[in-house]
């Protein structure tokens, strides 16, 4: 409806000029038009005018309506072939059903009910319904008002729906969870939101199918055109801050680089590499590192108490991180083999090895 704004704008510059001329059929005609577009106070204000006036001329005598002479009609009509590029209007780009469909989705709450799937839906029946649904509302194809939101709710039944740990919890709380209904309708709760982007779901099941009609998602041309000037005055600006932010980068890579000269070697390395050749393995966890040959002139006693200590904080927080990695990457994997049914996929997942995590649960039971 946004997007109307501007034509309906251009339609009511249309009927003022009727306006002026008298026509006042016309006028009344580009007015109804323009509130259709979109609802200006404006045009609203310029329609009562417009009645005031035939109401005058009605209890003046006069003829209603706007009617002319015709040599004067003959007049408009030569001045109405000569605009006519100008005041065509831009028709909408969506039908009335797909509004009404678009409308009918913003709608709803329930997951099955979007999807238009009965509770005990199969996987095959959910994705037979996501495809149907994804190519009808996707923002390329059909551009009513809204059809982002319903397209991003459409996405988000389907990935919650088809995994079986989500769609438990939502099966048991349902839409009208009071963590639901906290927010607006498709705001959902973490736990019922999805954990792949509704663009993302729909390269997934269209993106590498050649030969058929593929809706990308697209960058919107009035979010584009809104930002434009603002971009080009931001180009400007950069050009002349550029130079000007390159000094400080200058000196702190300066400072970067005397500060690197400075400083010395660390004392260890987890691995075999230049002069760290000696291994040593701390007392506690039993963790292997490399030294250089003049280590114990610089650790004994407290310090080597102290650094060893240090060494075990450090090997314990890689693999807290490697372990986190590892967990996600099996997840993907396994999240990937449910989305397409792939055994093969699934099995691979729980076989995978997680030495990081092993190698954590190793040192937690020392």
């Amino acid at each position: 409806m946004e997007g109307n704004k501007d034509e309906a704008k251009k339609c009511l510059e249309i009927a003022r000029r009727y306006l002026v001329k008298g026509d006042k059929e016309k006028a009344r005609k580009f007015i109804e038009k323009s509130q259709k577009l979109y609802p200006l106070k404006e045009a609203e204000s310029l329609l009562q005018e417009l009645e005031r006036k035939e109401k005058t001329e009605t209890a003046n005598g006069n003829i209603p309506n706007g009617s002319t002479r015709k040599s004067d009609k003959g007049k408009h009509n030569e001045n109405d072939n000569k605009n006519v590029g100008d005041e065509k209007t831009k028709e909408p780009d969506y039908t009335p059903e797909q509004l009404a469909e678009v409308k009918r989705i913003n709608k709803l709450k329930d997951y099955y009910e979007i999807l238009g799937v009965e509770k005990d839906a199969s996987d095959s029946d959910l994705r037979k319904a996501y495809k149907k649904l994804a190519l009808q509302f996707h923002p390329d194809k059909n551009r009513a008002p809204g059809s982002t939101e319903a397209f991003k709710a459409i996405g988000n039944s389907f990935a919650v729906l088809s995994n079986p740990e989500k769609r438990k919890k939502y099966d048991l709380y349902g839409p009208d969870s009071p963590a639901l209904n906290h927010n607006h309708s498709h705001n959902h709760h973490h736990e019922f939101e999805a954990d792949i982007t509704p663009e993302d779901l729909f390269n997934m099941f269209f993106g590498g199918m050649a030969g058929n009609q593929v809706f990308v998602h697209r960058r919107h041309r009035r979010r584009r055109q809104r930002h434009h000037d603002e971009e080009e005055h931001e180009v400007h600006e950069g050009r002349l801050g550029g130079v000007m932010h390159l000094i400080p980068i200058l000196i702190f890579l300066g400072l970067s680089l005397l500060t690197s000269l400075m400083v010395q070697d660390p004392p260890y390395s987890f691995t075999v590499s230049g002069p760290y050749r000696l291994p040593r393995v701390t007392p506690k966890y039993q963790v292997s590192y490399f030294v250089q040959s003049n280590f114990n002139e610089n650790y004994s006693g407290k310090s080597l108490a102290r650094l060893e200590n240090q060494i075990e904080r450090e090997y314990v927080g890689r693999l807290r991180s490697n372990c986190y990695r590892e967990q996600q990457i099996r997840e993907d994997m396994l999240a990937r083999g449910r989305f397409w049914n792939d055994k093969n996929l699934i099995n691979r997942a729980h076989n995978m090895r997680t030495e990081s995590c092993d190698e954590l649960e190793r040192l937690r039971n020392r």
